[in-house]
């Protein structure tokens, strides 16, 4: 024990003698988060009960500066202090609540508590008296036990926090398909654009020669959209037929899945012909501006 008090008193003016510290304290548990554990225990004077029907109130242990380190205002007498040591009487302060529920009609200044400290092993020890000597603000927690202080909750989450966290797997699968689809579509796009613009460079001449016997620009680029249709036409009835048996197979595995959702489907096949019709259009417009007489001279 006193290797234990001699360590935190050396940490405590260590760390007081770090630049921009103005006050330091130890505490059992952790701020904003309450005490670690509760004590049952006794107001000394009062007639004895049975000691299961005790009353319990979180006990926590702290140092000289605690209260200024979190800024909490002491109500009613004084703080514990560099006075209050191992040799000194036991003193202990107790909060508004405390006060008001176990104290009302008296002075708590003027009142003992008594509590069985916990040993090493677990075992309780011999009850060990404590002199109130100030009352401080209620301090509240992270918890919202004020409805039940003896009831233990963890875990408490919103209505739209539970739905939130059930859907993220979903959440997430949607997005990783969607990313799919549009790398399928911008893939469908670039292969498309790929081979209209390759297709026009081999028909130059026939373009050039299309041109000089009278044919009109915008004739020219119908004709490289009306070929680029017809292939993504046929491209969308394959895909079609290939969607449904897909569909047929997933509605024997997978529950309420249909054969096919002519919605989704559709806005699916309207969308690629539309990005095939883009894709077209460009190779299309370069046909269009092919000159009669130079495509005419190339081999």
């Amino acid at each position: 024990v006193d290797q234990v008090r001699s360590y935190y008193r050396q940490m405590l003016n260590r760390v007081q003698g770090v630049p921009g510290i103005s006050k330091v304290a130890v505490m059992t548990g952790v701020p904003a988060r309450g005490p670690n554990f509760g004590m049952a225990f006794t107001i000394v004077g009062q007639p004895d009960v049975n000691p299961s029907d005790r009353p319990g109130a979180a006990f926590q242990m702290v140092t000289a500066d605690y209260k200024d380190a979190l800024g909490i205002h002491v109500t009613r007498g004084r703080s514990i202090d560099e006075h209050d040591t191992e040799t000194s009487p036991r003193v202990a302060l107790v909060n508004e609540n405390f006060a008001k529920r176990y104290m009302s009609g008296v002075d708590p200044l003027t009142q003992r508590i008594s509590v069985e400290p916990i040993l090493p092993g677990g075992t309780l020890g011999k009850p060990v008296e404590w002199q109130i000597v100030g009352v401080f603000q209620n301090v509240r927690g992270a918890g919202i036990n004020s409805v039940d202080p003896d009831l233990p909750l963890a875990g408490v989450k919103t209505i739209d926090e539970i739905v939130s966290e059930s859907l993220a797997i979903d959440r997430f699968s949607m997005v990783l398909f969607s990313s799919f689809g549009l790398l399928g579509l911008m893939l469908a796009a670039v292969g498309i654009y790929g081979v209209m613009a390759f297709g026009v460079a081999q028909r130059t001449q026939e373009f050039g020669v299309r041109m000089a016997l009278g044919a009109q620009r915008s004739r020219v680029v119908a004709l490289v959209l009306k070929e680029g249709t017809i292939v993504a036409v046929a491209g969308a009835v394959i895909g079609l037929g290939g969607a449904y048996l897909v569909g047929r197979a997933m509605q024997s595995t997978l529950y309420g899945v249909g054969t096919m959702d002519r919605f989704a489907v559709g806005a699916t096949a309207a969308l690629l012909l539309v990005v095939a019709w883009l894709a077209c259009l460009i190779p299309a417009l370069r046909a269009s501006r092919v000159e009669p007489m130079k495509a005419l001279r190339e081999e």
